[in-house]
């Protein structure tokens, strides 16, 4: 919808897509990143051509889990997204051939953490990037802020605060907007001052929001209307689209590199992710699974670290690190019910078995699936022939490092199965066959064999 008209707006199909939870744009390759929610509960990001209408994944096995919100830095090339599953916001560069990517922020129990981010906007040129949280019953609803590198959060305002929405920055003066549809209410927050306080209130379900040319634009989803309030002057909204079923995010696209705009990590070279943290600094980090050398200069791969399976999530966690941080991207989704784990340290997979008793996911998640520990390589390694009653299924695996075999026991209309595979799948073959024992966990020693 052109904003140039002001007397006609008219829609202009982009892409049709179902189920899309938040969106923001890359002017550079002139795509807009969506993410949607798949059928099974996991969300995905994709892209979209704006001109052409083509549609791609966007490294769809990185994105293992349920980003819900995202943010394009546009000078650094980072791409920001949140994930509501595990209650953190995470990082990747955009432009590396590995596309190394960094927790940010997670729930530790701390005031300033978060837990359920469901929006994001970043403000590259000063390295901050702002989050509304709604909250969980350790963390409070809030508006939050943090270096791009995670470090310094900060509470902007959580007093009043019960289910924050959308967030808007005005890029001229910082000042930040945000929706709550609890409240039902824009707030604002003066950043020279910091004082917070209503811009717009008595709405009904108030959800995106944007700023352009000192207008502030939002969606109400009861109202199923785009409307527009003027920043300085009287607060008078003024309808510009009604009749739109199903509103809930608003963006305006526009060429953000027109102005070749910098930030404190132009001109910089860093091994592997770059944050500015202010208009003239800037931090060099490592993605996860990757820690620094002792010179600061390069990142190696962590070697050493413990692959722990907390059912929903299977995560590496450092060994000889101090605060224990990720050694690996962690494993995750709506379908994930991980029983075991096993590593292959030769072909750098994590390997583990899904198992969901209950039957209540279909059966669609039994399995043994693998993965490299930066997130890529997801392959299906075991899924057919596992049985398709709800308490069927894999119940044990374990690697043999040596031969290149992987063996697991399956439960199967009520007999159980000692099998044995390649490390892919392949030339699987049955060695035991029971009807009284019920073998769980299995353990392999090839060198005695």
């Amino acid at each position: 919808m052109s904003l140039d008209n002001q007397s006609q707006h008219t829609l202009l199909p982009v892409t049709s897509q179902a189920g899309v939870i938040d969106f923001d744009f890359d002017s550079k390759s002139k795509e807009i990143l969506l993410v949607k929610k798949g059928l099974m509960g996991n969300s995905s990001i994709v892209s979209v051509s704006v001109y052409k209408g083509n549609q791609s994944d966007y490294l769809p096995t990185v994105f293992s889990g349920a980003p819900h919100a995202i943010a394009v830095d546009w000078i650094t090339r980072n791409l920001f997204w949140s994930d509501l599953e595990s209650g953190t916001i995470e990082v990747m560069s955009m432009d590396t051939d590995k596309h190394y990517r960094k927790i940010l922020m997670s729930n530790r129990g701390r005031l300033t953490d978060c837990a359920a981010p469901v929006a994001l906007v970043v403000d590259p040129e000063n390295g901050r990037i702002y989050w509304a949280d709604k909250g969980s019953k350790s963390v409070e609803p809030k508006i939050a802020v943090m270096n791009m590198d995670g470090s310094l959060p900060r509470t902007i305002h959580s007093r009043r605060t019960e289910v924050p929405e959308g967030l808007a920055l005005n890029k001229e003066n910082k000042d930040l907007f945000w929706s709550d549809s609890g409240k039902g209410w824009i707030m604002r927050y003066t950043h020279y001052g910091r004082r917070v306080r209503v811009f717009i209130n008595r709405l009904s379900n108030p959800r995106g929001l944007v700023i352009n040319n000192r207008m502030l634009y939002y969606v109400d989803a009861d109202y199923e209307s785009i409307f527009a309030v003027a920043l300085f002057g009287p607060q008078k909204k003024k309808t510009l689209k009604a009749n739109l079923v199903g509103l809930s995010i608003l963006k305006v696209f526009y060429n953000r590199h027109e102005k070749g705009q910098k930030n404190a990590c132009t001109s910089i070279s860093c091994d592997q992710l770059c944050f500015p943290t202010s208009a003239k600094q800037h931090q060099c980090e490592c993605g996860t699974g990757y820690s620094k050398t002792a010179d600061d200069a390069t990142c190696l791969a962590s070697t050493t670290f413990a692959v722990v399976s907390q059912s929903s999530i299977i995560r590496g966690i450092a060994i000889n690190a101090r605060d224990h941080e990720d050694a690996m991207v962690p494993i995750r989704g709506y379908d994930r019910v991980a029983l075991h784990v096993d590593v292959h340290i030769a072909g750098g997979h994590i390997y583990w078995c899904d198992y969901d008793s209950t039957g209540l996911k279909g059966g669609s998640s039994n399995g043994v699936r693998r993965i490299k520990q930066d997130g890529t390589g997801y392959q299906e390694v075991i899924q057919a022939g596992i049985g398709i009653k709800p308490a069927d299924g894999i119940r044990g695996i374990a690697v043999d490092w040596i031969a290149g075999n992987l063996y697991f026991t399956t439960s199967k209309n009520y007999d159980t199965y000692l099998e044995v595979a390649k490390l892919d799948g392949s030339h699987r073959l049955v060695l035991v066959k029971e009807k009284m024992s019920s073998p769980r966990a299995i353990a392999v020693n090839p060198i005695k064999r």
